[in-house]
């Protein structure tokens, strides 16, 4: 900090500037200019990044040229931090005020049109102009669905969140606090955001509860503690799948590969190693980073698929320390073919900027795993806990012990909106997991194989059941039944169909028993209601509750 009686001449600090301004008091020419210029930029910036901006800042100003890094510096960031029209909040309060706000001036703005055309125009210019990307009319709601949209504080609200959580990790890209040297993956400002984001979502949970047409009433927080939200759950899952991937792979002659695409140097804000920042790096986003894998592997498995070759497994994404994403896949290839696919991902992986350095060495990577040596699970599995809670590591390669890892990794995720795990190959899971909710045994001899692949978590099996691995989806044997619901959603829209079952051919099963509703717990106990509607019932209802 800097002592301000020595800054000759410099005027007292007034009362109404925030706290990073007071650090900077003394920082500025003769006439005050960078003060004044200053007093435009951080009030407007959430006090935690903004005292993170002045220690920048000072550090910049005291180096050899500092000032002008310093202002430079300090311009970038509010270019990122504070585009046009978007406001950040401090708090969720604070987002909650500003969603009511906007919500309230569109339906001001739709008052003074007279056709729905001209509300809807009306509407995408604000949205706009409020750094917000305008809802599309979709075939089903038309013009009407997405004007209620965009009068509605629910909708400003997820926007506007997308919209600062994005600027933040921009600005924090921008100005050299995401690296391995500083805050790794992620800016602090965001992990501390989602952190306090998830501590609310759960104290609200807390006090829900979900409760049948029967009375039965069960906590909400504990319901989504047993669902795959719970990262526990997830994981199990998704280990279960690959498991039931290798021994189908196994059983028919398949190869496992691990490969790893990278991106080009000019997606990289900063070196690997000293941290330093990348000259070529162009200014993308880990969202442009993620298109770009995206294009590669969607390229590299249509000629993949002109070629004929069959292939099944996992792609996972993970940050470079920069916050750059990269790709591990996990495939299963016959091993005729394995060489062919090797050979065109590579192709597409080097058709971006080939020849600059390293590019040969680092853009395209495979492994192929020996049997012998270990399991392809085996080989996978440290990537997924890593990225999921961080179970049974101790550290993963930044040194990072690996629950503080895993959970900078999901906030990295959240804030650029990446998938993280994507399964690709065989049945869909929706059927899977819609089989898991039944419990006793069904007459249907289909639906009965796969209920009980399904219950013990046999996926190699439920592969089996369902046609096989490469069966289209037309033609599995079982499919998800749903049924029309003319339920009114939040903007008065339909539902329209909802998952009820599984069936085959006209035959449907019913796995969903109950209908929910979400209300608060009062002080009045729901037991009395409970066991009243118990006793009139010939059996337990508990047992389908999922």
């Amino acid at each position: 900090m800097i002592n301000q009686s020595e800054a000759w001449g410099t005027p007292p600090v007034p009362d109404y500037v925030t706290g990073a301004e007071k650090r900077l008091w003394p920082l500025s020419g003769i006439c005050g200019s960078e003060r004044k210029w200053r007093r435009d930029i951080l009030p407007r910036i959430p006090d935690r990044f903004a005292g993170q901006l002045a220690d920048l800042y000072e550090k910049d100003w005291w180096r050899p040229g500092g000032r002008l890094g310093a202002n430079t510096r300090l311009r970038k960031a509010a270019r990122e931090l504070c585009p046009p029209g978007v406001v950040l909040s401090e708090d969720a309060d604070d987002l909650q005020r500003i969603a009511k706000l906007k919500a309230g001036n569109a339906r001001w703005l739709i008052s003074q049109q007279k056709t729905e055309d001209a509300r809807y125009r009306c509407l995408c210019g604000y949205a706009e102009e409020s750094g917000i990307v305008p809802a599309e009319p979709s075939s089903k709601t038309g013009l009407d669905g997405a004007i209620r949209r965009m009068c509605d504080d629910r909708w400003w609200r997820r926007r506007l969140k997308w919209a600062e959580t994005r600027a933040i990790e921009s600005a924090a890209i921008e100005i050299g606090l995401v690296h391995k040297k500083r805050e790794i993956y992620v800016s602090t400002e965001n992990l501390l955001r989602r952190r306090e984001q998830l501590r609310r979502n759960r104290n609200l949970m807390e006090t829900l509860q979900v409760v049948n047409e029967l009375g039965e009433a069960f906590n909400l927080q504990e319901v989504i503690d047993g669902s795959l939200s719970n990262p526990v759950l997830r994981r199990n899952e998704l280990m279960a799948r690959l498991a039931g991937y290798e021994l189908y792979g196994k059983q028919h002659g398949y190869e496992a590969l691990f490969l790893t695409l990278t991106c080009p140097s000019r997606f990289h804000a900063r070196y690997g190693k000293s941290g330093d920042p990348n000259p070529q790096y162009d200014g993308s986003r880990p969202s442009d980073g993620q298109i770009y894998l995206n294009k590669v592997w969607s390229r590299a498995r249509a000629a993949m698929a002109r070629q004929g070759i069959d292939m099944f497994g996992i792609r996972i994404a993970e940050p470079h320390h920069d916050g750059t994403p990269h790709w591990h896949i996990l495939a299963f290839v016959r091993s005729d073919q394995a060489d062919a696919l090797i050979t065109i991902m590579r192709r597409y992986a080097l058709q971006d900027s080939p020849d600059e350095p390293g590019a040969q060495l680092r853009r395209f990577k495979v492994d192929k795993i020996d049997p012998a040596k270990g399991s392809a699970i085996g080989y996978v599995a440290k990537y997924i806990s890593k990225n999921v809670d961080g179970f049974g590591i101790e550290a993963d390669e930044s040194g990072l012990e690996a629950p503080k890892a895993a959970e900078r990794v999901k906030a990295w995720s959240s804030a650029w909106g990446i998938r993280q795990f994507q399964l690709f190959g065989g049945p869909p899971v929706s059927v899977w997991r819609e089989l898991r909710r039944l419990r006793d045994e069904v007459a249907n001899p289909d639906i009965e194989a796969a209920r009980q692949a399904a219950d013990q978590a046999d996926w190699e099996v439920f592969i089996e059941v369902m046609g096989g691995m490469y069966c289209p989806r037309k033609d599995r044997p079982i499919t998800l039944a749903k049924a029309w619901s003319d339920r009114l959603n939040s903007y008065g829209e339909p539902v329209g169909e909802v998952v009820f079952g599984v069936q085959v051919g006209d035959v449907a099963i019913q796995t969903r028993i109950h209908i929910w509703r979400v209300e608060p717990i009062d002080s009045i106990s729901r037991e009395t209601v409970f066991f009243e509607n118990l006793a009139a019932q010939t059996s337990n209802h508990l047992e389908f509750c999922q």
